[in-house]
C-alpha cells in the first residue's frame, strides 16, 4: 500500500480533519480531498480519516480502507520529484 491519507486543507494532522463520512442504508459514504499524495498512484487501497462524529472531536474521526481503483477517487500520475 502506498503512502496516502486524504485530509483536504489540513495536511497530515488528522485531528483537522475536514472529510465527512455519513452512515447510510446503502453503506458509508466519504466526501473529502486531498492533493499531492506521495506515490498515490501506485496505491492498492487507501486509508481515509473522516469525521464521523464531530462533537467528539479528535475522537470522532475513523478510518476507512478504501480499495483503489474505485469510481469516486481520481488518481492522477507519477511525478518526479528527484
Amino acid at each position: 500500500m502506498a503512502n496516502r491519507t486524504f485530509l483536504a486543507g489540513n495536511g497530515s494532522d488528522a485531528g483537522a480533519a475536514s472529510t465527512v463520512a455519513k452512515l447510510s442504508d446503502a453503506g458509508w459514504t466519504l466526501n473529502g480531498t486531498k492533493s499531492w499524495i506521495t506515490n498515490g498512484y501506485e496505491g492498492e487501497a487507501s486509508v481515509v480519516f473522516a469525521t464521523t462524529d464531530k462533537s467528539k472531536k479528535h475522537k470522532g474521526i475513523s478510518a476507512f480502507i478504501v480499495p483503489l481503483p474505485n469510481a469516486g477517487i481520481i488518481n492522477s500520475y507519477d511525478v518526479s520529484l528527484l
